[in-house]
């Protein structure tokens, strides 16, 4: 799930097990963010799958992507598009 916090706006992702609503874990994206999206590919080649959320970071006008460790919700490393 994909969303803002409702003190500050900060754009949080939460990875859950949409049955049982076991939550694997949280990354918050601090800033003020517009157009945020989530997708998944292998980012760095190791045929691991690792998350990316993508959008405007209102403070530098800049489009980011930031990528993301599937398996501990880490930042690996972003990138300004």
């Amino acid at each position: 799930m994909l969303g803002f916090t409702k003190s500050g706006r900060k754009v949080q992702l939460v990875v859950k097990d949409g049955k049982l609503l076991t939550e694997y874990g949280r990354y918050t994206l601090d800033g003020a963010w517009e157009g945020i999206s989530v997708s998944s590919y292998d980012a760095d080649g190791d045929n691991l799958v690792e998350l990316i959320i993508t959008g405007t970071n209102q403070l530098t006008m800049q489009q980011e992507s930031h990528v993301l460790s599937s398996s501990t919700l880490t930042k690996m490393f972003s990138v300004s598009l």
